[in-house]
Formats: C-alpha cells, sequence, structure tokens
C-alpha cells in the first residue's frame, strides 16, 4: 500500500511565509509543518488542514510580524516644530508683508464663501414646489382707468 504524501494549505503557507519575520520564519514553519504531518496521520486530512489554519491565523500577532522596511524618522516632532518656529520667525521679521498676505488670504476666503452662499440660495429658490422646473413668473404691465400699474403671476 502506497502512501500518499499530503501537504498544508498553500494559501496559508504563503501567507505565514508573508507576514513573518525572516528570522523566524524557518523555525516556525518547520515546526508547523511537523504539526501538520503529526495531526494527518492521527486525524485526517480535514481536521489537520483545519487546524493548520487556525495555528497560521493564531500566529498573526504583533512579536511574529515582519518590521516595515519603510524609512520612519524618529525625529518627526523636532522637524516639525523647527518648521513652525521658522515661519513665525519670518511672520516676525515681515510684519507688513505678513499682514497684507494674510488680510488678502482672509478677505479672499470670505468673499468665496460668500459667492457660494449667494449662488446655492439662487440655485435652490423655489425648490419646494412639486414642478419646481416648470415654474416661471409672467409680469404684465398696463394703464387701467388712467393709472398705469405692473403685475406679476406665477404660472407652472
Amino acid at each position: 500500500m502506497k502512501i500518499q504524501e499530503s501537504s498544508p494549505p498553500k494559501l496559508f503557507v504563503r501567507f505565514f511565509r508573508w507576514f513573518c519575520d525572516k528570522t523566524l520564519r524557518k523555525y516556525i514553519e518547520g515546526d508547523l509543518h511537523e504539526l501538520y504531518n503529526e495531526r494527518l496521520a492521527k486525524s485526517g486530512k480535514r481536521k489537520a488542514d483545519l487546524q493548520f489554519i487556525l495555528d497560521v491565523v493564531l500566529l498573526f500577532r504583533p512579536g511574529i510580524i515582519r518590521p516595515d522596511n519603510v524609512f520612519e524618522s524618529p525625529n518627526n516632532y523636532a522637524m516639525i516644530k523647527s518648521y513652525f518656529m521658522i515661519g513665525w520667525r519670518n511672520l516676525v521679521k515681515n510684519t507688513g508683508y505678513s499682514v497684507i498676505n494674510i488680510g488678502g488670504l482672509a478677505i479672499g476666503m470670505a468673499v468665496a464663501i460668500l459667492i457660494g452662499m449667494w449662488v446655492y440660495d439662487e440655485i435652490s429658490f423655489n425648490r419646494y414646489h412639486k414642478t419646481y422646473d416648470r415654474v416661471g413668473q409672467i409680469m404684465k404691465s398696463g394703464v387701467h382707468e388712467g393709472t398705469p400699474w405692473t403685475g406679476g403671476l406665477t404660472v407652472q
């Protein structure tokens, strides 16, 4: 009788190799495969696969996850503090220029907000009618018994 060799689920082996630190991978992966083979002989392929998946998911924790190779400066706070200090010094040194720039920026933003509010009001006018897209106003003027008059009528 020929014994069929079986291997753990390839997707979870790849997942383990992706997240595990390289220095720990060969030791832990060897133990995982050894446990898998023992469970395979003892309780069958299906249960061994499920237990292997559970073992891999439980190993996904901070002590085993590989560190990022992204450059992170440990001195971010000092850099940002330096930027603010340089900016503050320039504001104090060039006070007149700074006041003109900041004032112009504030006035420009205020005007842009007011124009936006006005446009919104004009667009949203008479939206409470069911057929607001077909509402119009007719103005008519004339003379009645010698007095001029002007009147409006809203039509749909």
